[in-house]
């Protein structure tokens, strides 16, 4: 009996031991913790952690992490086209929270793919809280949320997530276009979001906005126009459609049909690389797709502009970060 309770006892105090070593439920992907309610949802202080976390070493290091590190793994479905994502830390010397200096990554997958994807978006770091922002999300779509830490270090946190409709700013639909009176060059200083209709560009090599701005103007002159498109930060995306709407034309013309040059190519993660992109009067190719197909350079042939005629260019920010861009034109058209 004596024997009986003693290794009753060893066995319960094991278990303890165990449980306390033992990794977090959401250690690997598969088992990410489901966030359903995704507008302004925040935990409690200290609610996750990442203590006895292992490194999920079968995906790749994100690509601004320094190391894996010790990660573990949410999920959400997204209802709406952007989001931010904060983890919040060690604050101050008495908050509950204890991880130093967190990270985040963000991620899709498709079952019986090659794997994930991560989607970069923009982050940053403030007294142990980490930040992460991403746009241009499908609505429907499942995305994986991944938290580590530098240095490999463990502790709890606090986990916040907020999916939302951005708010409307002049220019991202075709309905509040920006009108353009003279080929001035001028920077637009920031492009976020996607107005109220992402869709505007169906049908064309861009598919779908992520950051959109919209011009419009009616030619003077007929005669050759070219333009350069420069990201303010040199490791953005940039992605654009030209549209002929003819005479006395509006956004209702705005279609694919309508569409007369096109480019969306992934210059800066391409080889070789690029990031400017436009109307040149040396190229020949009218479109340019997604991706890296051989020989493209992110410019297209010039525009023979018809007297009379209204054209509308949209220009879409594929990268995160609420970066801008300078438009310069060119041509002897007005």
């Amino acid at each position: 009996m004596r024997f009986s309770l003693t290794l009753l006892f060893i066995t319960i105090f094991c278990s303890k031991l165990w449980a306390n070593f033992a990794p977090p439920v959401n250690d690997e992907l598969a088992n990410a913790i489901n966030i359903s309610n995704t507008t302004g949802f925040c935990s409690e202080d200290a609610a996750y952690n990442n203590l006895e976390a292992t490194s999920s070493s079968m995906y790749n290091k994100p690509m601004s992490w320094m190391a894996i590190g010790k990660d573990v793994w949410f999920k959400f479905t997204a209802t709406k086209y952007d989001v931010n994502i904060s983890v919040s830390g060690a604050v101050n010397s008495g908050s509950p929270n204890t991880l130093i200096n967190p990270l985040i990554a963000l991620y899709t997958f498709e079952t019986g793919s090659t794997g994930i994807s991560e989607l970069i978006g923009s982050s940053s770091t403030s007294s142990n809280v980490t930040s992460f922002y991403k746009g241009a999300l499908i609505p429907g779509q499942v995305y994986y949320v991944r938290v580590s830490a530098t240095n490999d270090a463990t502790g709890n946190f606090k986990f916040c997530l907020d999916n939302y409709f951005p708010p409307m700013q002049p220019g991202q639909d075709c309905g509040t276009v920006s009108i353009l009176c003279s080929k001035e060059t001028f920077t637009q200083l920031n492009v976020t979001g996607t107005g109220s209709n992402r869709n505007e560009s169906a049908g064309t090599c861009l598919g779908t906005e992520s950051n959109s701005a919209w011009y419009m103007f009616k030619a003077s002159k007929a005669g050759s126009f070219t333009f350069v498109i420069t990201p303010t930060v040199t490791t953005n995306d940039i992605d654009w459609i030209f549209y002929d709407l003819g005479i006395n034309g509006d956004c209702s013309m705005v279609n694919a049909s309508n569409a007369i040059r096109c480019a969306a190519g992934s210059g800066v993660t391409c080889t070789p690389s690029y990031y400017k992109t436009g109307l040149s009067m040396t190229e020949t190719d009218l479109t340019e797709a997604s991706g890296c197909p051989a020989g493209q350079n992110g410019f297209v042939k010039y525009v023979d502009l018809v007297e009379g005629h209204t054209y509308a260019i949209l220009i879409d920010n594929f990268s995160s970060g609420n970066n801008g861009f300078t438009l310069e034109f060119g041509g002897d058209a007005d």
